[in-house]
């Protein structure tokens, strides 16, 4: 492979990142077959030692990904890393798919669980309010009315108590886990080193 159609099949695996980004990879690149010719080294003989310019594209723009994951520590950027990441190697399905698939139904079960404690202390207070305006409707044999209320009360301060509480802890669990991710991702990528000319 020459240096221009080199060039070309990096430019195009690139796609996605910053043009000011591309151009300095490309340039790095330049320089690489430059140098290689200068020291008497054929086109084919460079490109074969600089490694496959879509691996390397595959690379650069994962690497990229998860540096925006980590930035933002946002889940939404760090799904697209977690699929940039799964698709530099085949050994990464079960790596990388195979843990972010445990974490993500981790976290999710986790915020499944906030909800349904927080619905179920509206819930008891909606009860509570029904009680006090529509006593008629419930069947409660032997406590007072007065009783049932503080219980309902009480229950749904302490269903939404415990709601926020596990709102907040699980928000923290999140954010930790993004930021464990984001490292996991950095070590994963780190395996894959380009190949390049010293």
């Amino acid at each position: 492979m020459d240096k221009t159609a080199y060039l070309r099949e990096l430019e195009d695996a690139l796609g996605g990142l910053p043009e000011a980004d591309i151009q300095d990879i490309l340039s790095d690149y330049r320089e690489h077959f430059s140098v290689g010719l200068s020291e008497g080294r054929t086109m084919t003989e460079i490109a074969a030692n600089l490694g496959d310019p879509a691996m390397i594209g595959r690379l650069y723009r994962a690497d990229h990904l998860v540096q925006q994951a980590d930035s933002s520590n946002r889940v939404r950027a760090i799904i697209p890393a977690v699929f940039a990441v799964i698709g530099l190697g085949l050994f990464n399905i079960f790596f990388v798919a195979v843990p972010s698939l445990l974490i993500a139904f981790l976290v999710l079960g986790l915020w499944m669980l906030t909800g349904l404690v927080i619905i179920t202390g509206i819930g008891c207070f909606a009860g509570t309010l029904a009680y006090l305006f529509f006593p008629s409707w419930f069947v409660i044999g032997g406590a007072s009315g007065v009783s049932v209320f503080f219980l309902g009360l009480f229950l749904s301060l302490g269903f939404l108590s415990l709601g926020a509480l596990l709102a907040i802890g699980v928000w923290f669990l999140t954010r930790f886990l993004i930021r464990q991710a984001v490292r996991y991702l950095k070590f994963n990528i780190s395996l894959f080193t380009v190949r390049r000319e010293p």
